[in-house]
């Protein structure tokens, strides 16, 4: 019995001697990584300064594809592409992945100092691509509209529709209490009200899930190429409608198909490798 009592004693400590090593591991890899993308980071910087956007780009993409992730990093990325335009070494879909680099700067939570160059790199930017798409006659958004009821699912966060829901059916409930508690005369009134309460709580909660459906199979990407032509969703035939300048953000929605349906106008759809998504997505 004292074996056996030892035996677990021994297992036990054993156990949590693993746990604290694994832990010890995972919390120096933390720091390692860390140190990395600071060190990396600062590399991308330096070879800015020392104008070589091409170093810069090839380290901020290694980064990138590595899974570095830091509104910093995305913000040297887009500067390093932005540095390009306009100069003899621009090369094509350098507007659309500097506008890429700063949404994600942007939508990784920029601050300070790094949020002010990031706004002013986007307005650079956007000058810039804009002077572009009137120059070669193409269109700078999608011209249909989404459907009456997709729109009308999307207006509200997922959030306040799911709230709503909660709020009608907490009503509901309490309107049937209500209703139980009160007198004969008064009671097919309160039913019917909790009756109805009770409608609008499956009703806006059905809302909220099915636009959080929507929203979870989106994504927005950011057009890389000098111009992307419109596809034919179902058959994939190239269609007549103007092509999407560089730098234009799109919500598409997700697959792993080479064409992808743009979310708000589901019979058009775009290459896969004309497109970029931002990182603050994944």
């Amino acid at each position: 019995m004292k074996v056996q009592r030892h035996s677990l004693f021994f297992s036990a400590q054993t156990t949590r001697s693993w746990v604290i090593a694994a832990a010890c591991v995972c919390m120096v890899q933390g720091r390692v990584a860390r140190a990395e993308e600071v060190v990396s980071g600062a590399a991308v910087a330096q070879a800015l300064e020392a104008g070589a956007p091409g170093k810069a780009i090839a380290l901020a993409e290694a980064l990138a594809d590595r899974g570095f992730v830091s509104p910093e990093l995305a913000y040297h990325r887009g500067l390093a592409y932005a540095s390009r335009l306009a100069t003899a070494d621009e090369a094509p879909g350098d507007g659309g992945q500097a506008m890429a680099a700063f949404l994600d700067a942007d939508a990784l939570g920029a601050s300070g100092d790094v949020a002010s160059r990031v706004e002013a790199g986007l307005k650079s930017v956007r000058s810039h691509l804009a002077r572009k798409r009137s120059s070669g006659g193409l269109s700078a958004m999608v011209e249909a509209s989404p459907g009456l009821r997709r729109a009308a699912l999307l207006a509200l966060p997922v959030t306040l529709w799911l709230a709503i829901g909660g709020a009608a059916s907490l009503v509901s409930a309490l309107m049937a209490m209500l209703a139980w508690r009160s007198e004969r005369g008064a009671r097919s009134t309160t039913v019917a009200a909790a009756v109805l309460c009770a409608g609008l709580g499956i009703a806006f909660s059905l809302a909220g899930y099915v636009a959080q459906g929507l929203r979870s199979g989106e994504a927005v990407m950011v057009v890389i190429s000098a111009q992307a032509p419109l596809f034919d969703a179902s058959t994939g035939a190239l269609t007549e409608d103007d092509a999407l300048g560089e730098g234009l953000p799109v919500r598409v929605n997700v697959s792993d198909r080479a064409l992808l349906t743009l979310a708000d106008r589901t019979d058009r759809a775009l290459r896969r490798d004309q497109l970029r998504g931002l990182q603050s997505q994944r």
